[in-house]
């Protein structure tokens, strides 16, 4: 390979790999800083409503197929609205509403060993004993986080407690979606899931009696949040992970997950002066221990490709 193909190589994955991160990372910000002034699960809502209007048409735009015609095209789309952006999205929003965004990103990004726990036990996929160790890891990390206290349920450990259910949620949609064989391309299946998630989210917001906040009641700071988390992080986040998948593959995509509480913690820091704690750090570091361990293999794979990818650019030199 020549070094400017390698050179090319590296920027269609590198550079939508960063600002994905940057994009999903300062989220947690974002949604911390809205649910202060309207309800979660309408700004949940509204977020995927919005993700929905770009990924719609761009499924249009780029896909052969749009429309659902088998039990796995629509129970693929039905998984994902369900848990993966409906019951993940709720327990999020709903969650941060007692913890900061980035001890909530910490939690989040659970959802990756969690998912290899629950495809080996749903999906007949192999586990030993070190994906066991794995999971472990990945709970000490929230234990540490959450800090929990038996004589105070509330606050701090009720947040992480909800953010984890989240967790969980988005474990089992994504499971769910590969006991399916949809014909649907992934960006179609993700189209119909934002509108699934995003009507079962409003439609839980209006049951759960939430108000629409007066715009004269919200601050420009939450309308700049929920701008940033419904556009940027939303439906340019979703259009960049769409094209990592196809230029990456899924399981450098995954790697995101461990990306974004790095850039929470920075910008809670920035602009919230919010300090990184000890507990934070640590059970981040616990949960990036317990993936390493579960995905030890592909990641194996992943450094392996990406080293001969760099000798190979340093070779043409």
């Amino acid at each position: 390979m020549s070094g400017d193909s390698q050179t090319s190589v590296e920027a269609r994955v590198l550079l939508p790999f960063a600002v994905l991160s940057l994009a999903w990372g300062g989220s947690f910000v974002g949604i911390e800083i809205a649910v202060e002034h309207a309800p979660p699960l309408l700004l949940a809502g509204l977020r995927y409503a919005v993700a929905a209007a770009v990924v719609v048409p761009y499924a249009v735009l780029t896909e052969s197929r749009l429309l659902p015609r088998s039990r796995d095209d629509l129970g693929a789309a039905a998984a994902a609205a369900v848990f993966t952006i409906a019951g993940y999205q709720a327990f999020l929003f709903v969650g941060t509403q007692y913890v900061p965004g980035s001890v909530a990103s910490v939690v989040v990004s659970t959802s990756p060993v969690v998912t290899a726990v629950l495809a080996g036990l749903l999906l007949d996929e192999s586990t030993d004993l070190a994906d066991a160790v794995g999971f472990v890891l990945g709970l000490v990390g929230v234990v540490m986080v959450a800090q929990p206290d038996p004589t105070d349920l509330g606050g701090t450990t009720l947040g992480v407690g909800l953010v984890f259910v989240g967790a969980v949620s988005f474990a089992v949609g994504a499971v769910g979606t590969r006991s399916f064989e949809p014909e649907l391309p992934t960006v179609a299946v993700q189209a119909w899931a934002m509108v699934g998630g995003s009507a079962a989210l409003l439609t839980g917001s209006r049951l759960r009696g939430e108000v629409v906040p007066a715009p004269s009641a919200v601050p420009a700071e939450a309308v700049i949040a929920f701008a940033y988390v419904a556009l940027v992080a939303g439906a340019l986040g979703y259009l960049l992970y769409f094209r990592l998948l196809a230029t990456a593959g899924a399981t450098e995509t995954t790697l995101v997950s461990y990306f974004e509480p790095v850039v929470a913690a920075g910008v809670a820091a920035a602009f919230l002066g919010q300090p990184i704690t000890a507990p934070t750090a640590g059970g981040f570091l616990a949960v990036v221990g317990g993936f390493a361990v579960i995905e030890r293999d592909r990641l194996v794979r992943v450094l392996g490709r990406r080293l001969a990818i760099t000798l190979s650019g340093a070779a043409d030199h």
